[in-house]
């Protein structure tokens, strides 16, 4: 009877224990399913939130290539839009898809479809010290995973406009300072290459803004050492002098966009009118369509004035309503000079007693010879005194003139053609902008109010802080855009524009414009089909200079904006006989931060904001 309990009494245990691990067992099947849905779940919400990022993707590029052109509605944003197909994902069923809509300053959508978003000014996403106008777009996919869950998925697009004027220096190309004369930069930096910074001394130059580039940084310009005062290759420059430091004012951003779009996607080579960047100074060929992208940014389609010499015909066209009631005021402001060398007439003459005579009659040389291009030059001459009175009997004149010699170059006469601007000292109101696909000279004090030693920073005892005008005069918002910008002092004089450097003294002289030019890029032997190596001159010689500015000064309050080679003036820079560079006191005009020169040329940032779910 022991046995048999004790048996029994087993038995009971095993059956408990078979009961609990059944227990357990159905548990464990219970959680391993429930896991298995959670996992096949969760599965099935990533990849439908995977598709919905996609199809947002997809939206961007859409909106990407329809606003290179400029701002759009949402209308035309989301015209054709549909939400691309991903295996074994189906969109929401209610409501839109995938769209894209316009955001306030709050985040907030609403805008009318056929509007355009509400336009922000502020500063750039991304681009410390830099502003615009900011137009936000989201663009946003619902797909659906189940009867019940619908994800949602969002991400912002910024559209940025940025005036160009807003900065010291802007570079499409290398940004070079190799070796410059002390010099203080007080407003933004931007190289769409690289920047090279190689002053002499750490305080030589002495960056006060923040500066940016795009593809790198680094010490030594590789142009430089094809330079006659190459310093060698163990020569290390030291570090410029950054006033907030180095770390918090140097940083490397995407490119800024001055046609709106990546260059490859904007210059078509099949199109006549693709020449790059310098299409914004170009005429268009109008038997090829005009990209819309190029076509709002061309310097000629924006002027209210446009203003043809032909030989010595002067046409004036007027745009964007401006009325013309005086068109002999503003004809009077122009001349022209044909230049020609000095030349040397041989006058033989017999008398009635067979006596020879010789006499010879020298004919002095007219208008400017170019010692960088080893040129004469025909120049347009501009008064910009009676181009002013002239102009105030315009209506509705924008202040921006597009002004350009369209005389072709023959073997009877070779020379190039470019402007020359005096008489500039006082400059509308309203302030002006002139732009020419020709070289431009600016000669003497410009938008100062007046001339020589009655501009303070003119006077024989300036100092950084001198008055760039007179008193009571205040600077006008101005512009100057052209094929190449030649600075000539209050001291120049064309009968000495082909002598030695020693007979073309300059005198001390005021600039207050801002600046959009051509240049002659580094040439590397073996690079871009380079057979001989060249330095550009770098940013300290962006405009250039004819004459010997030794201890003389160069006051400048602007702007200056590179986008392309120079086509017309094509003379490497060098000193030499050429010129001798002047003590700089350049500044950036803060006034243009609010006010900037009419017509003013801006470039496109275009942002990213975060994902969101919704």
């Amino acid at each position: 009877m022991k046995l048999f309990a004790i048996r029994g009494h087993a038995l009971l245990i095993t059956v408990g224990l078979l009961a609990s691990v059944a227990a357990v067992l159905g548990i464990t099947l219970h959680v391993t399913a429930s896991t298995t849905r959670m996992t096949a779940r969760s599965r099935d919400y990533a990849a439908a939130k995977a598709a919905a990022e996609g199809a947002v993707e997809y939206a961007y590029g859409v909106w990407l290539r329809r606003i290179r052109t400029g701002p759009i509605s949402t209308a035309a944003a989301n015209a054709g839009l549909t939400p691309p197909p991903f295996p074994g994902i189906t969109y929401a069923k209610e409501g839109p898809q995938l769209s894209i809509v316009a955001l306030d300053e709050y985040g907030v959508s609403g805008t009318n479809a056929a509007d355009l978003p509400p336009q922000i000014n502020g500063r750039v996403p991304g681009y410390e010290g830099w502003s615009g106008r900011t137009l936000t777009y989201a663009a946003q996919a619902r797909v659906q995973l189940d009867d019940k869950t619908v994800i949602g998925v969002r991400r912002l697009f910024q559209y940025t406009e940025v005036p160009l004027f807003q900065s010291m220096f802007f570079f499409q190309h290398d940004l070079e300072f190799y070796c410059p004369a002390p010099m203080i930069i007080n407003g933004l930096i931007h190289s769409n290459g690289t920047l090279y910074l190689a002053p002499n001394t750490t305080d030589s130059l002495i960056i006060q803004g923040n500066a940016t580039y795009s593809t790198g940084v680094s010490k030594f310009p590789p142009g430089a050492r094809y330079w006659s005062s190459y310093r060698g290759d163990s020569w290390i420059p030291p570090e410029p002098t950054w006033t907030h430091g180095k770390a918090a004012q140097l940083n490397q951003v995407p490119p800024i966009q001055p046609m709106g779009g990546a260059p490859e996607q904007v210059f078509d080579p099949n199109n006549p009118n693709a020449d790059g960047f310098h299409q914004i100074i170009d005429l268009p060929d109008p038997n090829h369509p005009d990209p819309e992208e190029i076509s709002r940014r061309r310097m000629v389609n924006k002027a209210g004035l446009v203003v043809k010499i032909s030989g010595t015909n002067i046409t004036i066209t007027t745009q964007h309503g401006a009325v013309v009631t005086d068109e002999a005021a503003i004809k009077a402001a122009f001349s022209k000079t044909i230049a020609r060398d000095e030349q040397k007439i041989v006058t033989t003459t017999t008398n009635s007693r067979g006596i020879v005579t010789t006499s010879t009659q020298t004919i002095p040389a007219v208008g400017i010879y170019d010692q960088r291009e080893q040129k004469r030059v025909d120049t347009v001459e501009v008064d910009i005194g009676k181009l002013k009175d002239g102009l105030a009997k315009v209506h509705d004149f924008n202040n921006v003139i597009y002004i350009y010699d369209s005389t072709p170059r023959t073997p009877e006469n070779p020379n190039p053609k470019a402007l020359r601007l005096i008489n500039g000292a006082v400059l509308p109101d309203k302030g002006l902008t002139i732009a020419s696909l020709n070289p431009v000279y600016i000669q003497g004090d410009y938008n100062t109010g007046g001339k020589g030693s009655a501009v303070p920073s003119n006077g024989k005892n300036s100092t950084a802080q001198s008055s760039p005008t007179v008193n009571g005069y205040t600077r006008k918002p101005s512009a100057v855009i052209a094929d190449a910008v030649m600075f000539l002092s209050n001291s120049w004089n064309d009968a000495n524009s082909h002598k030695t450097l020693s007979q073309r003294v300059a005198s001390n002289t005021t600039y207050n414009t801002a600046i959009l030019a051509g240049f002659q890029p580094s040439q590397i032997p073996g690079v871009n089909g380079a057979t001989e190596g060249s330095y550009s001159g770098g940013a300290n010689n962006f405009p250039r200079f004819l004459e010997n500015w030794t201890d003389v000064y160069c006051t400048y309050y602007g702007s200056m904006v590179e986008l392309f080679p120079s086509k017309t003036f094509t003379g490497k820079w060098e000193t030499g006989n050429i010129f001798a560079p002047p003590n700089r006191r350049w500044s950036f005009d803060t006034n243009f931060l609010t006010t900037p020169p009419p017509g003013s040329v801006e470039a496109v940032v275009l942002t990213r904001g975060p994902w969101s779910t919704f």
